[in-house]
């Protein structure tokens, strides 16, 4: 199998099905779909089991994609979030790309799904920012990453002390290790939903400010608190 698309969930029943029907939708056709999902309780499970997709125990996103990839059997994974959205030529498209520029790791392109200004202004500044950078310090998020297993496995994955910016740090890890970065073309649509929960100008200052300091080299975990997309009281890990 060349590749395995790894979703990592909590409580996505809403979201996972449109996810899924893109899937479903692709031209390409040599991938399977594995969901590490975080007990959810809204019947996550039961969606799951109706696409045949494969079912593992997920934890926070980081612990959620680590033990994705332990069950993968593809060459390539791609990562993504059960909110995102993508046309059928996504995966072909995308993984020509990849395998023409000889990549190791890399990014995909984005847009949000919102039709907020705000929305889009805020993620077409992410893309260009990713784009622009990307020779200078790759940045990786974890709603788009593709990378060799044999890369990942290498790189030990997400560190799982982490619950704010373990996707870009892995980018970073990858980069110094000197592993080859790029920037693949086809787009997935975003939710902006995050920001919406928590204020759009609220939460947009915090990712700036997080980028940035972890650009610098220090950890956002220590000075910045961020919920993965559910309250701490109904948090199961």
């Amino acid at each position: 199998m060349q590749v395995s698309v790894i979703i990592p969930t909590y409580n996505e029943a809403k979201c996972l099905p449109q996810l899924l029907e893109c899937l479903r939708a692709q031209t390409f056709r040599d991938f399977e779909i594995i969901v590490a999902d975080n007990k959810s309780t809204d019947g996550t499970q039961a969606i799951v089991a109706h696409y045949d997709a494969k079912l593992v125990a997920g934890g926070l996103p980081a612990h959620g994609r680590n033990s994705g990839v332990r069950s993968a059997q593809g060459e390539i994974i791609f990562f993504m979030d059960a909110d995102v959205l993508c046309g059928p030529d996504f995966l072909q498209k995308n993984l020509a790309g990849f395998l023409a520029q000889k990549l190791d790791f890399a990014m995909v392109s984005f847009r949000t799904s919102s039709k907020n200004w705000f929305d889009k202004f805020n993620f077409n500044f992410q893309n260009a920012w990713i784009k622009y950078t990307r020779k200078i310090k790759p940045f990786t998020m974890g709603f788009g990453t593709v990378i060799k297993k044999e890369v990942f496995v290498k790189a030990h994955g997400y560190d799982e002390k982490m619950n704010l910016g373990e996707d870009a740090d892995l980018g970073f890890r990858l980069d110094k290790a000197g592993f080859k970065f790029g920037i693949l073309p086809e787009q997935l649509r975003v939710s902006a939903r995050r920001f919406i929960k928590n204020g759009r100008v609220t939460h947009s200052i915090k990712m700036l400010w997080a980028g940035f300091t972890q650009s610098l080299g220090f950890n956002p975990n220590h000075h910045l608190d961020y919920e993965w997309g559910y309250e701490k009281k109904d948090k199961p890990e």
